[in-house]
């Protein structure tokens, strides 16, 4: 693959979604309550090949057969997918992460091994470094009452938020019948979390 095909390779990717999805840069901490709770967190594994610049959920997330799995090609790696409401961009978003050591999830895990609950209070998330240097720590605030009225996504956003932030799907589907195959229909209410909760 030649330098125009990466640079036509990232331009399609840079097109990808990912506003619904939880995201945090190197240096960067922001406070977020779980709307849902650890144990009705969605497990989802994600395809991915770094070579060909391709990776997606699998097909059987959707509950569809998938292109991908067996294919020696892709690696596979489980990621775990919880509906928070995020104070600083004012929004429900998805926090989507797998379990590594550069990952918040083993964090939240403590914390609701603690608390029995990741609902009853705020927790502050931080981000250190990039890439291979990435570390997030979590703190968890007093607990207190959650005075918004946010709701946690319902089955159909969280698959439309993931057939948005990812680009690619497996090669026996081709873009058109996607839209179509996928439960991603959003005529629900699922919009008015994203706007109607202010401050």
């Amino acid at each position: 693959m030649g330098v125009l095909d990466d640079i036509k390779s990232d331009i399609k990717r840079a097109g990808t979604s990912k506003q619904g999805i939880f995201h945090l840069r190197g240096g960067e901490k922001k406070r977020v309550r779980f709307l849902t709770d650890m144990e009705d967190g969605r497990k989802i594994t994600i395809h991915g090949n770094w070579e060909l610049k391709k990776a997606a959920p699998c097909g059987k997330t959707f509950g569809k057969s998938c292109g991908w799995c067996g294919d020696d090609r892709f690696n596979t790696r489980d990621n775990y997918m919880w509906s928070v409401w995020n104070y600083d961009e004012k929004k429900v978003q998805a926090i989507f992460f797998a379990v590594t050591r550069a990952s918040p999830v083993p964090h939240f895990v403590q914390i609701y091994d603690q608390f029995g609950t990741l609902l009853d209070r705020d927790l502050v998330i931080s981000r250190t470094g990039n890439d291979q240097n990435t570390t997030y720590t979590v703190i968890p605030m007093d607990r207190k009452k959650f005075k918004k009225e946010a709701s946690p996504f319902s089955l159909k956003k969280f698959n439309k938020i993931l057939v948005d932030a990812f680009d690619s799907t497996d090669d026996d589907v081709d873009d058109e019948e996607e839209e179509e195959d996928y439960d991603v229909d959003d005529d629900d209410d699922d919009d008015d979390d994203d706007d109607d909760d202010d401050d």
